[in-house]
């Protein structure tokens, strides 16, 4: 189905006219919805548009040992189940990464085959391992908290955020961003340290 980011949510159902008017599930009633099931899972996935994000990624940490989606836009075909399942068939017993490597590898398979055998490079999936998420969104967190309170002293500090965010690779909805990108930008932008030392940038980035 169609997702939207951690701003706009996932699952748009025309069939089914929800009763507050809304058409598609916001990024707390899908958590809340993965929570209610009771249980941890091995992966969980979206076969949609801009889910892959450190926002769900922490969210869903507690509920699974990864996370599967894409950061870009998905075409309509969306993924090769296929080649993933099928070697899940063949063998139950392989590892969630070796999972998530197959469905990587056949949605890069089949974005060539249907583009002439070139690769397509605004087509995007990841696989994290969410035991990672946590210390980045904590790092990440923290270097916000101490820049909003800069900024209302410093207009140079807000200048540097923005100017790091402007410049960072930009997905499709042009509301998420790759966050090395802005990370590396924010350190050539704040040449002078007025936001953060190199090093934490660097530490956060590594």
């Amino acid at each position: 189905d169609h997702g939207g980011g951690f701003a706009s949510g996932y699952g748009a159902d025309d069939l089914n006219k929800r009763a507050d008017g809304e058409s598609i599930m916001s990024a707390n009633e899908i958590i809340g919805a993965i929570k209610d099931a009771g249980m941890k899972f091995d992966v969980i996935g979206f076969d949609a548009c801009l889910m892959q994000n450190i926002e769900y990624a922490n969210a869903l940490e507690p509920y699974a040992d990864y996370y599967l989606a894409s950061e870009e836009t998905e075409p309509g075909t969306g993924w090769f189940y296929t080649a993933g399942f099928g070697k899940l068939a063949e063998d139950p017993t392989i590892s969630t990464e070796e999972f998530g490597k197959a469905m990587i590898s056949s949605y890069d398979q089949s974005m060539r085959a249907t583009h002439e055998g070139e690769p397509q490079h605004d087509c995007t999936l990841s696989l994290v391992d969410l035991t990672l998420v946590k210390p980045v969104y904590q790092k990440l967190t923290d270097l916000y908290s101490k820049s909003t309170i800069e900024i209302a002293d410093s207009p140079a500090v807000f200048a540097n955020m923005s100017a790091g965010r402007a410049k960072a690779y930009q997905f499709t909805d042009k509301e998420q961003v790759d966050m090395l990108s802005f990370l590396t930008n924010l350190k050539n932008a704040d040449y002078k340290q007025q936001v953060t030392k190199d090093e934490e940038l660097d530490n956060i980035a590594e």
